[in-house]
């Protein structure tokens, strides 16, 4: 009979240990925090989490902002070229680098038609001046003096407020292979785009004419 109780109790007590959450997946969605340099400076980071890929931005004190495609690896995000990784802690990401460990926590953002990014729009490339356009379908065209791609912007699926960006060539400037748009506006009307791209080259802030 005590045996029979003790297996009983083993067994209760597995059942217990099995209903703790041991799902370290990482949840899609957009993390805000901060993370420090190398140079021990505060740098504003953002980790937009989808299905289909993983972009880290970083903006430091001027707001000059850099951006890194991460890749997935046993429940962790790495972002080998700027030295971080994230796992999920709760409902936040753990992000550590050589500086120590920083939450980035989740953060919400109001759905985005894709009409609302429609307008013209131009950009300083190199020593030249791009311009934009993109219609209400999301159908989009940037061109210069002797250029011109076309491509598309499609509202997200995974995380609301942004809209992503792609070119069909890169005859006007090299996109990157994760390309987000959000709209920038002052007193309700819409002032810029910002892309947060992972290409090194392709300008970051389009303005609206």
């Amino acid at each position: 009979m005590k045996q029979q109780q003790w297996m009983m109790a083993l067994c209760c007590a597995f059942a217990l240990w099995g209903c703790k959450p041991t799902d370290n997946t990482i949840q899609v969605g957009t993390y805000e925090g901060v993370v420090w340099s190398d140079d021990t400076l505060p740098l504003s980071a953002q980790v937009v989490v989808q299905n289909s890929a993983t972009l880290l931005t970083l903006w430091d004190e001027r707001e000059h902002q850099t951006s890194y495609v991460g890749s997935s690896s046993e429940g962790k995000l790495v972002f080998s070229a700027a030295g971080l990784s994230c796992e999920m802690s709760a409902a936040a990401l753990a992000c550590t680098n050589s500086n120590g460990e920083t939450i980035l926590s989740p953060v919400s953002a109001e759905s985005v038609d894709i009409a609302s990014f429609a307008g013209s729009y131009q950009a300083r490339y190199h020593d030249a001046l791009l311009q934009m356009s993109i219609d209400d379908s999301g159908t989009l065209t940037v061109s210069g003096a002797s250029c011109e791609s076309s491509g598309s912007l499609t509202v997200t699926a995974d995380v609301d407020g942004l809209a992503e960006m792609r070119l069909t060539d890169d005859q006007c400037a090299a996109a990157g292979s994760v390309n987000l748009v959000t709209l920038e506006t002052e007193n309700e009307s819409l002032v810029s785009l910002n892309i947060q791209t992972n290409s090194a080259t392709f300008p970051q802030v389009w303005v609206k004419i």
